[in-house]
């Protein structure tokens, strides 16, 4: 389409055949009316098009001249009109239809004059008077008007506009339904594209082998089945490995993945379908989607022939590749997983991306696969305009009469919810990867100045459709003489944007007079609950698990038993402490009766024999030392003699030391090892006690038993040392915050901290920072300081393991800098480093 040239709606009561076009040059504006058939054209002025616009409503001279005088502000003759009317008809312009027009008819019952006797038909258009001409002066009458523009157009301007035409008519006919609009098909969806290279040749070679593949669509059915069974079956497994590759791949990894792989299947399926179809696809190439995404794309001309199902097959052919690549990945990740090779993660990938475009294309309410493929089945090449007229149709009080009003008007309102609710999953997304970077205030700039800049787009594109369909509207007001209130009575049309502007600059003073108000700068952070007391139930001896008490998940106070073990091996050897116990008490109470009167006399009977026995060795030994002088006795037996008394005499010394013990008794030292080995016996015994009565396990706080179903324990083995149950003191829990460390300089100790839970968004805790961690830890997204903070819990509702969100009170500074320490820091810090 050129420039200044638009082809416009043809106004009711001429010919079918013919086309109108609006054609502007500089500030003026002309209306060309062509006839393919004669291959003529035909000028005419705006007021003149007018009239032809608004004839239908129109059915008397007063009425015509009223709106006539209306829209140019000055008058019109009720001659002038017919001239126009009559010359219109000598052009034989007007359809059948005139008849049926009051102010028409008369222009549409030809007259004949007989001239050399020959039957010549009359023209409509009568003579011009001088005075009508003199009366016209400054006014262009019809024939005027029309001779003067006759006079204008030479021969070679009129090539030129017909050329113009013929180029506006191409570029403004409306294509077919699931043509018009379609990326790929329709060359106005797309303003840059840089084509590759002509696939023809590749695709006459390539189509008899592909050709075949169209079989596996009746797999399709079977195939997504199996994929639906295995993602329900692992879906652990699946969310392990989808934020394990979220997590090492980066976005622009995965665009250029989805563009060499989905993206490029799709755009070769649609070439080979549409060359399959007889269409011409002249390219392929890369253009811009959104105006900055990069994506294959085919350049398929003559559709016009195209069949219905032809251009069907069209759009539901990438529907069915996404599916079936969608299913395919996930089962041949599923099949490949155990190997942990590359294969298993491009074959999520290829899921994932496959399934996020067909959750897209899917979607009849964006113009993708699905929109076109209903557009082409229910044959209607503008369903979302015809949606959006019913519907503002209906908010305006009319009735649309060319389609179902009530399936269009739902259509248009779901697709004005979809947008906005695209829109809100954005900037939810968006703000959940900004509230990961730790950005603070910035990110809630960014949020809402990215979701302002969305909606207004999005606003401003309904505005248009707003304001094109009042457009639509304004030949139904001037045929009805509805012209607006406001207009008639001379009201400018520059107070409203006036002020709108006075507006904007109120609400922009204020914007900058809130930004130095005082705010309360508070950092915040992600958290994690833990119990500030929790306790492991634990037994020093192992035995057998004899009797549970609690199965788990009750607030039971201190004490309370959780079970018992088996003791029988301790009780055998509590009675045998017993039974060396009482021994040694009797040894006791015998050292503390001496001396015994018994233990003298068997003492001094003892050393009387002992002195006998002295008596007769050494007489024994002088009698062998008489008989060794005379040689009767061996020097050996005389020595043994004396040896024999000697150790006799000794025997005696050691009868009259025990006589003299056993008079004196006992001595204190040894009642005192006595009564000690007595209490060593007795200390052994009440350990041994003590590990009958620690065999029943019990609660060491008060506090709830965090471990459930231990019912299931009985009669099993417990191993000392081995844990039975946790329990913990949940009135008063430890939360770890993790807050920027370019927040550092505002935390302290005691200071308060707000906290929401992210299970309970309605409640807020309120605790206060206990501890500061001197080190700073690295993540992801950046350097984190870890905060411990005593939030108190009465009601216990915050549990172990919760996450959510804390903000600390730190300082009060102007409302301009919360929101922009991290633009500040940036340029203090990074743009600083960069100066030489």
């Amino acid at each position: 389409m050129s420039d200044d040239t638009k082809k416009v709606a043809l106004p009711a009561y001429l010919l079918r055949r013919l086309q109108a076009f609006r054609i502007v040059s500089g500030d003026q504006t002309s209306y060309l009316l062509r006839d393919k058939l004669l291959s003529k054209t035909y000028d005419l002025e705006p007021w003149q098009f007018f009239l032809l616009e608004v004839l239908p409503g129109c059915d008397n001279y007063p009425k015509l001249a009223s709106v006539f005088e209306d829209r140019f502000g000055r008058p019109i003759s009720e001659a002038e009109l017919r001239r126009f009317f009559a010359e219109t008809a000598d052009r034989k312009l007007f359809a059948s239809e005139a008849e049926s027009h009051p102010l028409l008819r008369e222009f549409t019952r030809q007259g004949y004059d007989v001239v050399d006797g020959e039957a010549r038909a009359r023209d409509f258009t009568p003579p011009v008077s001088e005075p009508a001409a003199t009366a016209a002066a400054g006014v262009s009458t019809g024939s005027e008007a029309t001779a003067r523009k006759a006079a204008e157009v030479t021969p070679a301007k009129a090539a030129e506009k017909l050329a113009k035409a013929e180029d506006a008519d191409e570029a403004a006919a409306d294509l077919p339904a699931g043509i018009n609009d379609a990326v790929g098909f329709d060359p106005r969806t797309v303003r840059r594209m840089w084509v590759l290279f002509d696939p023809r040749p590749l695709l006459n070679v390539t189509l008899p082998l592909v050709r075949p593949l169209r079989a596996l669509i009746y797999l399709i059915p079977v195939m997504v089945a199996m994929a639906l069974m295995v993602f329900f079956q692992n879906p652990d497994a699946f969310r392990h490995d989808v934020e394990h590759m979220l997590g090492d791949v980066s976005f622009l990894q995965h665009l250029i993945f989805s563009m060499f792989t989905v993206n490029l299947l799709n755009t070769l399926l649609t070439a080979w379908t549409a060359h399959y179809y007889r269409a011409t696809v002249s390219g392929i190439g890369i253009g811009l989607v959104f105006g900055f995404l990069p994506r294959f794309m085919p350049r398929v001309g003559h559709v016009k022939q195209l069949q219905r199902t032809e251009k069907m097959w069209l759009h539901a052919g990438p529907l069915l590749s996404r599916l079936f690549m969608a299913s395919g990945g996930l089962l041949l990740w599923a099949t490949t997983r155990d190997s942990q090779g590359l294969l298993p993660e491009l074959a999520l990938a290829l899921a994932i991306i496959a399934a996020l475009g067909l959750l897209l294309s899917a979607n009849p309410l964006t113009r993708g696969s699905a929109y076109h493929l209903l557009a082409a089945f229910t044959n209607e090449p503008h369903l979302r305009g015809k949606a959006y007229k019913a519907l503002l149709n209906r908010l305006h009080g009319k009735v649309y009469r060319q389609a179902d009003a009530e399936i269009l008007s739902a259509y248009a309102a779901a697709t004005l919810l979809f947008s906005f609710v695209v829109i809100a999953v954005v900037l939810l997304l968006l703000a959940v990867w900004l509230s990961d970077l730790q950005l603070g205030g910035l990110a809630v700039v960014a949020v809402l100045v990215i979701g302002a800049v969305l909606t207004r787009r999005t606003w401003t594109r309904f505005g248009k459709i707003e304001a094109s369909y009042e457009r639509s509207q304004q030949f139904e007001r001037w045929r009805r003489r509805a012209v607006p209130e406001e207009v008639v009575k001379g009201e400018t049309v520059d107070a409203a944007p006036a002020g709108r502007r006075y507006l904007r600059i109120a609400l922009l003073l204020v914007v900058v007079a809130l930004m130095f108000l005082p705010y309360r700068y508070t950092p915040s952070g992600k958290f994690v609950v833990y119990p500030s007391q929790q306790v492991a139930v634990t037994s020093d001896i192992g035995g057998l698990i004899t009797e549970v008490l609690s199965d788990g998940g009750e607030r039971l106070p201190k004490g309370a038993p959780l079970a018992r073990l088996a003791t029988d091996d301790l009780q055998v050897e509590i009675d045998t402490l017993a039974a060396r116990m009482r021994e040694q008490e009797a040894v006791v109470a015998d050292l503390r009766a001496r001396p015994k009167p018994e233990a003298v006399e068997v003492a001094r009977r003892a050393l009387e024999s002992a002195r006998n026995q002295v008596a007769f060795s050494t007489d024994r030994a002088a009698r062998l030392t008489s008989l060794h002088a005379v040689k009767a006795v061996t020097t050996e037996e005389l020595e043994a003699a004396r040896r024999q008394a000697r150790q006799d005499v000794d025997a005696v010394a050691l009868r009259e030391a025990e006589l003299a013990l056993a008079r004196i008794g006992a001595t204190p030292e040894q009642i005192a090892a006595a009564e000690a080995a007595l209490k060593a016996l007795a200390d052994q015994q009440a350990g041994v006690q003590q590990r009958v009565a620690r065999s029943v396990l019990r609660m060491p706080i008060d506090g709830n038993v965090l471990s459930l179903r231990l019912g299931r324990r009985l009669n099993s083995y417990l191993p000392r040392g081995e844990v039975f149950a946790m329990v913990e003191d949940a009135k008063v829990m430890s939360l770890e915050l993790e807050l920027p460390e370019s927040d550092l300089p505002y935390l302290r100790e005691g200071a308060d901290v707000e906290v929401r839970a992210s299970a309970l968004y309605d409640d807020v805790y309120r605790g206060e920072i206990t501890l500061v961690d001197r080190n700073v830890t690295a993540q992801t997204f950046g350097n984190v300081v870890k905060v411990l903070v005593s939030v108190r819990n009465p009601d216990e509702r915050l549990r172990t393991g919760m996450t959510g969100f804390a903000k600390v009170d730190a300082v009060t500074m102007p409302a301009w800098k919360a929101f922009s320490m991290s633009v500040l820091r940036f340029f203090q810090v990074h743009v600083w480093s960069w100066l030489p």
